[in-house]
């Protein structure tokens, strides 16, 4: 059961008989903090795992970048899935990914993965909540979603993603959060 879903049970609202249940779904896929895993380890079973993850487009700061999808995502495991994940909130992503649908354009493309690095690198490297960890990822994604709306960033393509994002995600955390996120970075690649 989801968050949603537990709040719901506990307001009589849904019965533990009508809950939906997918057949992958666990109930601690949503960790609140990060915990630390080995390299590429999922709590999906390779074969779940081989239908999500379409497309590795490159690493940014030694995380793989993957275009996932997030169809696949919703009905096997886990309803609520939407655009993005990384492996500090989420036990299905792979340890050393991002995740971001396959569906969006590279600029849109390009801001959730942004969103979702510095979620993880919140979430591992000062052992923030994700609720935290959101917040400063979202301030990170509004900056660098400004500088798409005003013409001074154009990412035409999934090939420029990667270096795009290595750029942007320093230069939009110093601006959004007047944060040097370059020694998370620096402990991420280690």
């Amino acid at each position: 059961m989801n968050e949603k879903e537990k709040m719901q049970f506990m307001a009589g609202i849904i019965t533990e008989e009508k809950s939906p249940k997918l057949p992958h779904a666990h109930e601690d896929d949503r960790m609140p903090y990060a915990k630390d895993r080995e390299k590429d380890e999922s709590s999906l079973p390779e074969n779940v795992l081989d239908k999500i993850e379409n497309e590795d487009i490159g690493e940014v700061f030694g995380l793989r970048i993957i275009k996932m999808n997030g169809e696949e995502m919703r009905n096997k495991v886990d309803i609520d899935y939407c655009l993005g994940g990384n492996s500090s909130r989420y036990a299905y992503t792979p340890d050393g990914e991002l995740w971001a649908e396959q569906f969006l354009t590279p600029a849109d493309f390009a801001a959730i993965i942004i969103h979702e690095l510095i979620e993880h690198l919140f979430m591992k490297e000062k052992d923030m909540s994700y609720e935290t960890a959101h917040e400063k990822a979202s301030k990170v994604e509004i900056a660098f979603r400004k500088k798409l709306d005003s013409g001074e960033i154009k990412v035409s393509s999934f090939d420029e993603v990667a270096n795009i994002v290595k750029v942007e995600t320093i230069s939009c955390a110093k601006e959004a959060l007047d944060a040097d996120i370059e020694k998370m970075v620096e402990k991420e690649q280690k």
